[in-house]
C-alpha cells in the first residue's frame, strides 16, 4: 500500500526506485554478506499508468522474477475495504464480482489488457526486454480492433 501511494504522490521512478531500494532492493546488489534472490509476488494494476510503467521498468532492470496479481477473471467477494471511511472492512454477502487486476475477462478467455500481457511477457525473458511503448490498445473503446475476442461485460 505504501508503494502505492508514493506512486500516487510522486509519480516519478526515480521516488519509486529510491524507495524500492530502500525497502529491499538493496538485497540484489551482489558480493555483500546480505545479498540474496528477490521474488516480486501479488503486484497488478488495472491502470496503465505511472504506478504500473515505473514498477515494470524497476523490475526489468533488476531482472527480477515475479508472479502477477491475479491470471482469473472473477473473483469471490466477502467484503471490501472503504478507503474513504478509513480504511475500514465492509461485509458483503458473499458473490462472484470481476476481478480488475485479472489478466483475463470474466469469460476466462479474453485477455482483459492487451498491454499489460506484452509488458509481462517482455519481462519474462532474461534479461529482461521490457520497453515502454505505446500507443496500448485500450479493449474496452476498441473491442475487437485490438485484437482477439470483444470486451466481456
Amino acid at each position: 500500500l505504501g508503494l502505492f501511494i508514493t506512486a500516487a504522490i510522486a509519480p516519478s521512478y526515480w521516488v519509486m526506485e529510491m524507495q524500492l531500494d530502500n525497502s529491499w532492493g538493496y538485497l540484489l546488489k551482489e558480493g555483500y554478506e546480505y545479498t540474496a534472490p528477490v521474488w516480486m509476488g501479488e503486484f497488478g494494476s488495472p491502470v496503465h499508468g505511472h504506478y504500473w510503467n515505473n514498477l515494470v521498468q524497476y523490475l526489468n532492470d533488476r531482472d527480477l522474477d515475479f508472479a502477477y496479481w491475479a491470471l482469473n477473471g472473477r473473483k469471490w467477494t466477502t467484503g471490501y475495504i472503504d478507503t474513504m471511511g478509513g480504511g475500514k472492512w465492509v461485509d458483503t454477502p458473499p458473490h462472484w464480482s470481476v476481478d480488475a487486476f485479472g489478466l483475463l475477462e470474466p469469460d476466462y478467455q479474453t485477455v482483459r489488457y492487451p498491454w499489460m500481457m506484452m509488458d509481462l511477457r517482455a519481462l519474462q525473458t532474461s534479461p529482461a526486454t521490457w520497453r515502454p511503448i505505446g500507443p496500448y490498445c485500450d479493449r474496452r473503446v476498441l473491442g475487437t480492433a485490438c485484437g482477439g475476442g470483444a470486451p466481456a461485460g
